[in-house]
């Protein structure tokens, strides 16, 4: 199980810890000694000519260990230009973390891979590969959970900036539509309280085997039988609060007033990078949070045939009392109030039936 702190307290920041890595070379190199220039200025408090003024002073000295060159000093550069953009996107990407929170080394290589995403033209996955290569070099394993979600949201809002700005001629309009078939899509499926969505999903599952299913992250402890990361992943109270603070959660929840329950954030965003069609199955507190954590999510709620019949099968299943189904009744009537909140209502007739609905909805039969 993974442990995740808040960063450093302010009388921390001014020091780093550093494991070489002597595998560094070409761009990788350079970004390690942006980050010794931006580090350096970041405790000096330099602004604008003066982080210029520092790089020049890198250059010029001769010493036994490789000079920052054009990459390195390209990123310092930018940076130094930029550099009210530059925070004030890394702070909308962590609005519950801002910069003066986080430690020295987390704030450099944050604003390298911004640069990098907004400036340079740098691929997401590389930028994310190559700063966390710097964070397990210059600061703690721990801290890389949080420069991935941030730079991911980083991504996110950059290209939604600029997307009124973009070339929409008939060239860069099919250049587009091929970038947008290689995305996956993310859908949160929601239902009534006992309408047996969790028996369709798993039918889905059975059809398409390659499809991404969210794990949960969640304060319980684990069942006989149940393995961290695959059915859930098991945490602390402390370390979910971490993932609250660090907004690296999709949505969250208290169940039964005892235990909490999420969906991590950076899972969910990388499945999609990578083209896989995500679902999140979710109740529908959660579906409202995701509705404005990830707006682009596509939203599915499956219908009971009818209430009465909801009732029976409740029944039928025999696995509540009397008391926990009237509950449950109850609950389901409120779900069943909001469908029309959601982009896609399936009644489950039978499970057959529905799974159909969901593969056309998802486009997986071509």
């Amino acid at each position: 199980m993974n442990t995740l702190t808040v960063p450093d307290t302010p009388e921390k920041q001014h020091t780093r810890k550093h494991r070489p890595n002597p595998k560094r070379s070409g761009r990788s190199l350079q970004r390690s000694r942006a980050l010794d220039v931006l580090f350096e200025a970041d405790t000096k408090s330099m602004r604008g000519e003066e982080i210029i003024e520092l790089l020049n002073a890198r250059q010029s000295v001769s010493t036994s260990h490789t000079p920052i060159g054009d990459y390195g000093a390209t990123i310092v550069r930018t940076y130094a230009e930029w550099e009210d953009d530059v925070d004030s996107i890394i702070e909308a990407a962590s609005p519950t973390w801002a910069l003066d929170r986080m430690t020295i080394v987390e704030r450099s290589v944050l604003r390298i891979g911004a640069v990098e995403l907004m400036y340079l033209d740098v691929d997401l996955p590389i930028v994310v590969k190559e700063v966390n290569s710097l964070v397990r070099e210059f600061s703690e394993e721990k801290a890389i959970k949080f420069t991935t979600g941030i730079l991911n949201r980083i991504s996110e809002i950059y290209t939604m900036e600029r997307s009124g700005l973009e070339d929409h001629s008939p060239a860069a309009q099919a250049s587009d539509t091929q970038a947008s078939a290689t995305k996956g899509r993310v859908f949160v499926v929601a239902g009534a309280s006992g309408v047996g969505k969790g028996t369709v999903l798993r039918e889905l599952r059975s059809r398409y085997p390659e499809l991404w299913y969210s794990v949960s992250v969640t304060t319980r402890d684990p069942r006989p039988g149940e393995v961290d990361g695959v059915d859930y992943h098991f945490v602390s109270d402390a370390e979910f609060d971490c993932l609250i603070e660090r907004d690296e959660l999709l949505e969250y929840a208290v169940v039964h007033g005892m235990h909490r329950y999420g969906t991590l954030r950076e899972p969910v965003i990388e499945a999609s990078t990578q083209g896989k069609i995500a679902i999140l199955e979710l109740d529908l507190a959660g579906a409202r949070q995701v509705r404005k954590s990830l707006p682009e999510a596509e939203q599915i709620f499956i219908l009971p045939p009818s209430f009465e019949e909801l009732e029976a099968r409740l029944v039928g299943r025999g696995t509540e009392s009397a008391q926990e189904r009237s509950r449950r009744l109850e609950t389901a009537r409120e779900e069943i109030a909001a469908q029309d909140e959601f982009d896609y209502v399936i009644t489950n007739s039978t499970v057959a039936q529905a799974t159909d609905e969901l593969i056309n909805i998802m486009h997986l039969n071509g």
